[in-house]
């Protein structure tokens, strides 16, 4: 693993986020479109329809989007970011209910009811990223992804499975995904299980 130094304030990565999501293509264009639906795709080949599912880092809803139309029990999806959550609303009118905006530092309880939690291009994203896995109970299935390519806001990156299992050593893993995308930028995609 990778720790990166990146020099940008909180606010600046608030107004960052904010601006991305409202322009940027990937975060506004159909689910199918977007670089990430072989991904998304993959996940929803190893879900079980029945699981219990909540989203920590939803965005804009478009891994949500695939979900609801996959039958996939999607309970709720959360974000911090206002923009991220008017945007999932929107491309999910049907389930805007169940998206809601979420310091998930300030949180623990309401992830509990969750069979999997989904947590996409998240982690790498946070400062105490192992805050999360204290929001799992024991046995909660967790998939998420995480990125071997440096971005503005991105803290850390991982080049191998060995590094993501030496810093997730709370979680037992059952699958790997590789997708390597252009210029040999990479996205892992884990299935584990909080022990």
């Amino acid at each position: 693993m990778t720790e990166l130094k990146n020099k940008i304030t909180k606010e600046e990565e608030f107004k960052y986020y904010d601006t991305t999501y409202r322009d940027a293509y990937m975060y506004n264009c159909y689910p199918e479109n977007s670089q990430y639906y072989p991904v998304w795709e993959r996940i929803i080949k190893i879900l079980d329809k029945k699981e219990r599912i909540y989203e920590i880092g939803c965005g804009s809803g478009q891994l949500a989007h695939l979900l609801f139309n996959s039958g996939c029990n999607y309970l709720k999806g959360f974000d911090y970011l206002p923009v991220a959550i008017e945007m999932a609303q929107k491309l999910n009118p049907k389930h805007a209910e169940k998206f809601s905006v979420l310091d998930i530092y300030q949180q623990r309880e309401v992830f509990q009811k969750a069979d999997t939690i989904i947590c996409t291009e998240v982690l790498e994203h946070l400062d105490n990223d192992l805050h999360v896995l204290k929001l799992l109970k024991p046995g909660t299935r967790f998939i998420f992804s995480v990125p071997n390519y440096r971005a503005k806001t991105h803290k850390r990156i991982f080049n191998t499975i060995d590094e993501i299992v030496n810093r997730y050593s709370g979680l037992s893993i059952k699958e790997y995904y590789k997708f390597v995308r252009k210029n040999a930028k990479v996205i892992h995609l884990i299935d584990s299980v909080k022990i």
